[in-house]
């Protein structure tokens, strides 16, 4: 307040920036859900670690291999790959990655295969290096939230008077194709997110092709170059 920085800015950028934390939280927790139900994981996953397990390298093959779960939509729908960093290095070793700066824009964008590349640590790493990677289609998950309050609580006796800002909204991340379970009931009034990370969570919609699903995954294993330390060895 002294020395004039602009505070309801910077208070508003934190909060946009915490929501989107949050979100990409729900977002992965949810991928891992859906994919951890064995009738989506039968069709949407390609796990090169069970496929050819003496050949289970993270590489171009294997990606293809997984686009190729839809078929003869692969050339008209995937636009997106979310990666670990791990996988991100190693896929830039392997000269899989083509980076375009665009014009007036002060980011880079990075593509394979014509599908921009997100990189994202979030995204589960298993010991012994056992990488997630998850390609999206156009309009693979809707997405909708609504700001329910935002209010200020003075605490004057606190901290030489403190204001507190309490922000609240509802939001919704679904996987489009996918329906919540029948049997599942949240323990509490809101789903969370160990909920979300299970498959006995999720199902497949009634009358859904499993190929309209736009998101597969792809699990492999990392070259031990560019495993983070602590997951190093073979996990058991």
């Amino acid at each position: 307040m002294v020395s004039g920085a602009p505070i309801a800015e910077t208070i508003a950028g934190r909060f946009a920036n915490y929501w989107n934390n949050v979100d990409q939280t729900i977002l992965n927790a949810t991928l891992q859900g859906v994919f951890s139900n064995s009738k989506v994981a039968n069709t949407k996953l390609f796990d090169q670690t069970v496929v050819s397990p003496s050949d289970a390298t993270c590489g171009a093959k294997g990606f293809l291999a997984a686009i190729g779960l839809l078929g003869d939509l692969q050339d008209q729908t995937f636009n997106k790959i979310a990666v670990n960093s791990a996988t991100y290095s190693q896929m830039k070793f392997q000269g899989m990655i083509n980076t375009i700066q665009p014009q007036n824009a002060v980011t880079p964008i990075n593509y394979y295969n014509n599908m921009e590349v997100i990189v994202d640590d979030d995204i589960p790493l298993e010991k012994g290096g056992i990488a997630t990677a998850y390609i999206y289609g156009q309009g693979a998950v809707s997405y909708s939230t609504v700001l329910h309050s935002t209010e200020v609580v003075h605490e004057a006796l606190k901290q030489g008077g403190r204001d507190s800002v309490v922000n609240k909204r509802v939001s919704a991340t679904h996987v489009n194709g996918t329906t919540l379970a029948k049997a599942f009931n949240p323990m509490g009034q809101t789903t969370i997110k160990s909920e979300l990370a299970k498959g006995s969570t999720w199902d497949i919609a009634d009358g859904v092709d499993p190929r309209n699903i736009r998101v597969v995954a792809y699990k492999s294993k990392l070259d031990d170059a560019f495993v983070p330390a602590a997951l190093k060895g073979d996990g058991k």
